[in-house]
């Protein structure tokens, strides 16, 4: 098969479009993961004055008095680096409801089919073909090699 200019140039304009709409699906994703550490930022700031009120039960409080004095962090509980009897328990319940979480979004990705891959992969897809066709236009451009 053989190309001519105008099949090269269509060629590259699909490689551009598909390097487009992946950087923009990348722009997108990057955006939304912004979104979310907001939003975490947030809850995390809603957790903490929860904390001092006690909603979350004796243990969290206590924690909470014990990150506001600067004795502890929430990811040195989390990691187990604070071993205290008391970030031992909150890392027990932390544990029980990571293994809820994880449960739920896996249930989640298997009724979707894992739909908050999808359009990034299609993206993805999109350019390694439009590169291949390219790469083969180039080679036949090229024409035969040495013998």
């Amino acid at each position: 098969m053989s190309f001519d200019r105008s099949e090269i140039d269509e060629l590259l304009a699909d490689v551009r479009a598909a390097t487009e709409d992946a950087r923009q699906t990348a722009q997108e994703q990057a955006a939304e993961r912004e979104r979310f550490a907001q939003e975490s930022r947030q809850m995390d700031a809603e957790r903490a004055a929860a904390a001092r009120r006690g909603e979350h039960g004796r243990d969290w409080q206590d924690l909470q008095g014990r990150i506001d004095r600067g004795e502890t962090t929430l990811a040195a509980v989390l990691s187990g680096e604070d071993d205290s009897p008391l970030a031992q328990r909150i890392q027990d319940v932390t544990a029980q409801n990571l293994v809820t979480i994880t449960a739920e979004m896996a249930e989640h990705d298997e009724a979707t089919g894992g739909e908050r891959f999808s359009e990034l992969n299609e993206a993805f897809a999109d350019l390694r073909v439009s590169m291949e066709r390219a790469a083969e236009a180039a080679e036949q451009l090229r024409g035969p090699g040495p013998e």
